[in-house]
């Protein structure tokens, strides 16, 4: 049963999600004809076009735990096939630079959620 997101799967066209801390600067600046698909938990999502593109954007709050929760939904009742989380990490390496945009392909953490999750 879906708690925590109540999206028409009319209004994700394209099933793709955009993870973004503040979908309301999408909404207003990046999408055109953004309308707004969901508002559960003030998890605001708005569908729209980008490029020509329909894609969705919405929020999924902080940290592992809260994106676990909304991409599990996601992907298994909402048949999303691509999910791509925007966000901040940190770093052990003194050689990186603050601010500097990394794009990554795997990560891993030293928490215990992904742990308490499998076993």
């Amino acid at each position: 049963m879906v708690q925590n997101i109540n999206i028409n799967k009319a209004n994700l066209d394209e099933f793709e999600i955009f993870d973004v801390r503040c979908p309301f600067e999408w909404k207003e600046g990046v999408l055109e004809n953004a309308k707004l698909v969901n508002q559960v938990r003030g998890m605001y999502a708005y569908t729209g076009t980008y490029k020509g593109k329909e894609m969705t954007v919405m929020a999924s709050g902080m940290g592992m735990p809260s994106i676990g929760i909304y991409s599990y939904e996601l992907y298994k009742f909402y048949d999303v096939e691509n999910i791509i989380r925007v966000g901040s990490a940190g770093s052990y390496d003194i050689n990186l630079p603050v601010y500097d945009l990394l794009l990554v392909e795997n990560s891993y953490t030293e928490g215990n959620f992904a742990k308490n999750m499998t076993g």
